[in-house]
């Protein structure tokens, strides 16, 4: 049994899933693009994520890992980074799994 907890969270007032290991490393995902905001390992954050981010749920989050897709930049005839980046996605922490291994 693991110890793995996921929860619903806010994030400057979008929705977004917290990820919490039992050695207190954790993660923040938002809902909005599935862009991974933070990321805390050994007690510190390791992600970048602009204090001047745009947090009104159209706009592309400034910093931390966005998905890319299907196309990275402006290398093809959609908006930058394509349209996932934008997209709401959505999880439940019910249906957050941990990965074994690494």
């Amino acid at each position: 049994m693991s110890d793995f907890q996921a929860r619903m969270h806010e994030w400057r007032g979008l929705p977004a899933m917290a990820l919490q290991l039992p050695g207190g490393d954790s993660a923040l995902i938002a809902l909005q693009g599935a862009q991974l905001l933070s990321w805390v390992s050994g007690g510190r954050e390791r992600l970048f994520v602009s204090p001047r981010a745009a947090h009104d749920g159209h706009t592309p989050i400034r910093g931390g890992i966005p998905v890319c897709f299907p196309q990275f930049n402006q290398r093809g005839p959609l908006v930058k980074h394509g349209f996932a980046r934008c997209m709401a996605w959505s999880g439940k922490p019910e249906d957050a799994q941990p990965v074994e291994g690494g």
